[in-house]
């Protein structure tokens, strides 16, 4: 017995049917035309599921999403810190090449940021110093002391300059 080449009905390609009752190409396209035809029988059909077992829905449904997002997070935790520690020099490579390429776009970013929160921003600041007072001085002092030629001589260069411009400065005025 041979079968003749046969239109499927709903999305129109030709197809060898299997038998000679079958009327579409593939189970896809037989369960897309079902839910055509029998859309508003179906949607009842939840809506009255759904109404009768609302209370039985919501207690599974709070269970298995706690199971789920609690697993979930744990393992993305635990993974991603696995990834982060196998690839660091990758992160901080691509991290450096993001930074130079979108420069502007992360100052443009960091200064709008800035205004919105200004207030924000210092009150933060002055709390972390009030804080921390002790351990900045510490800091401050131990990076003075290890560069302590370098920022004289940054001061000295400083100081040079500063003499120079008043020297023109009064210059000028003379003439």
């Amino acid at each position: 017995m041979t079968l003749i080449a046969k239109i499927c009905i709903t999305c129109g390609n030709n197809f060898i049917p299997n038998t000679g009752k079958q009327r579409y190409c593939n189970p896809k396209c037989r369960n897309r035309h079902y839910y055509k035809e029998n859309n508003e029988k179906i949607r009842e059909s939840r809506r009255n599921f759904y109404a009768k077992n609302r209370e039985r829905m919501r207690i599974y449904n709070n269970a298995i999403y706690k199971i789920r997002y609690r697993e979930t997070k744990r393992d993305h935790t635990e993974s991603s810190k696995r990834y982060y520690e196998k690839n660091k020099e990758k992160l901080a490579k691509k991290h450096k090449e993001y930074r130079a390429a979108n420069k502007e776009k992360l100052q443009d970013y960091s200064k709008k940021y800035y205004e919105e929160n200004k207030d924000k921003i210092k009150v933060s600041n002055r709390n972390y110093y009030d804080a921390n007072k002790e351990k900045l001085l510490e800091k401050s002092n131990k990076y003075y002391e290890t560069n302590k030629e370098e920022i004289l001589g940054k001061k000295k260069l400083q100081y040079k300059k500063s003499k120079e411009k008043l020297l023109e400065s009064q210059l000028k005025k003379e003439k």
